[in-house]
Formats: C-alpha cells, sequence, structure tokens
C-alpha cells in the first residue's frame, strides 16, 4: 500500500468518530483472535483489491479523488459488516 493510501486509509478511520478497533474489542472483551484476523483481511482486501485493479498493480497512478471514493467505500462497507 502507497503511503498515500495509507494516509488516507488511516484519516478514513480516525475520522470515524469512533474509538479505535482495538479499544472496542478490550471493552468489550476479547471476541477470539481468529475474528479479530479475518476482520483485518477482510477489511485490507476492501481496500487492496481495488487499488490493484485501478493502478494495474502498481504500474499507473490513481487520481486522489479515486483513491478516496476507494477507501471511502471500504470503510462503509466494512462497518456495515462489522459494527456493532
Amino acid at each position: 500500500m502507497s503511503s498515500a493510501t495509507f494516509a488516507l486509509s488511516d484519516h478514513a478511520r480516525t475520522s470515524s468518530g469512533r474509538p479505535p478497533a482495538g479499544r472496542r474489542h478490550q471493552e468489550a472483551g476479547d471476541r477470539g483472535r481468529r475474528a479479530r484476523v479475518a476482520a483485518a483481511e477482510q477489511f485490507s482486501a476492501l481496500l487492496g483489491a481495488p487499488l490493484d485493479e485501478r493502478t494495474r498493480l502498481g504500474t499507473r497512478d490513481v487520481p486522489e479523488d479515486e483513491v478516496r471514493a476507494v477507501v471511502t467505500a471500504a470503510v462503509a462497507t466494512f462497518l456495515a459488516a462489522f459494527a456493532p
């Protein structure tokens, strides 16, 4: 993941108004390592697959607005699936 993509993903996560996922899990009790790993892998796939496709596996640049759209869609999809 490029530094710009990471920065956008981090910004989306921190500006969501929700406490960090780690704290939510700690407060709710341990839901199991495998579930957390699976959720992280799925979020990574929601971000990575569309960006890999758009960048042609890193061979072309993607406009920032397109990256933002991918990040926004990934966060929305992830939260719809995993938010309490």
